[in-house]
């Protein structure tokens, strides 16, 4: 019923440049949200955006999640529809100004040696050895690991923005074990069930919860954590801001 309006969601979006992740997310929030409301597209009104980014927010989503809503319905209606919707009566969400839960390299090391599967091992050893976002460590593909330069090039990071990132001799020793053992051909770490996709992120995130049960960790930490864990633990050992900036993509210390 709303498949044409999101295709052409995404066609505005291809126009525009936006990156391939980002493109799948709005369209499907899009989707969503239509669907809810059950309307035809002409009907809906401010009053039913408010109600349902109210009703995200009521079930404790993360900010970032009901904010993307909030910018997919905006370019729906102002790009797409080009019908007067005035989004100054809905406002974004606050975002939350938490830190970030960082293991110590102690309990980083407690839940890698607690990962069995060597899959899951060089997963979890990439992402932090390299501070990668679960989406980058799982778009790697065989061909970005670059051990002649010791690097690995991370291809459309947060931004759609490519980078070279070091590559450790411990890893590059695990990868290679790895690479012995299930010879992946081209995504780095491919699906069990099709080997020409690469793996869920869900898959990756349960590993890594399993690991952290099994190590007895108790405090709050994510997948993600291999990531906030990386820079600090480099910020300690004394590399300084401009190279760690460097190495996880960011744009601004």
């Amino acid at each position: 019923m709303y498949q044409s309006y999101v295709s052409q969601l995404i066609f505005e979006m291809e126009l525009r440049g936006y990156s391939s992740r980002t493109i799948h997310s709005y369209s499907k929030y899009l989707h969503r949200f239509l669907t809810l409301t059950n309307k035809p597209v002409s009907d809906i009104t401010e009053e039913d955006l408010r109600l349902y980014l109210h009703s995200l927010v009521c079930r404790k989503v993360s900010t970032s999640y009901v904010n993307s809503v909030y910018s997919s319905t905006q370019l729906f209606f102002t790009h797409v529809l080009k019908r007067p919707f005035n989004m100054q009566d809905i406002p974004r969400v606050k975002n939350s100004k938490k830190l970030p839960s960082v293991l110590s390299f102690s309990e980083v090391t407690a839940i890698l040696d607690a990962t069995v599967n060597v899959k899951h091992k060089a997963i979890l050893m990439t992402a932090y050895s390299v501070g990668l976002r679960v989406s980058e460590v799982l778009a790697l593909k065989v061909s970005d690991i670059h051990s002649e330069n010791m690097q690995i090039h991370v291809r459309s990071g947060k931004g759609d923005k490519d980078r070279y990132t070091l590559l450790s001799e411990k890893t590059l020793l695990f990868l290679r074990q790895y690479f012995k053992e299930y010879r992946p051909n081209d995504w780095l770490f491919y699906s069990a069930r099709d080997k020409s996709r690469a793996l869920h992120a869900r898959t990756a995130q349960v590993a890594f919860n399993a690991s952290k049960r099994k190590a007895g960790i108790i405090k709050p930490a994510t997948f993600h954590s291999l990531r906030t864990s990386f820079p600090t633990h480099l910020l300690i050992k004394g590399t300084d801001l401009f190279t760690i900036k460097t190495l996880l993509g960011h744009s601004s210390i």
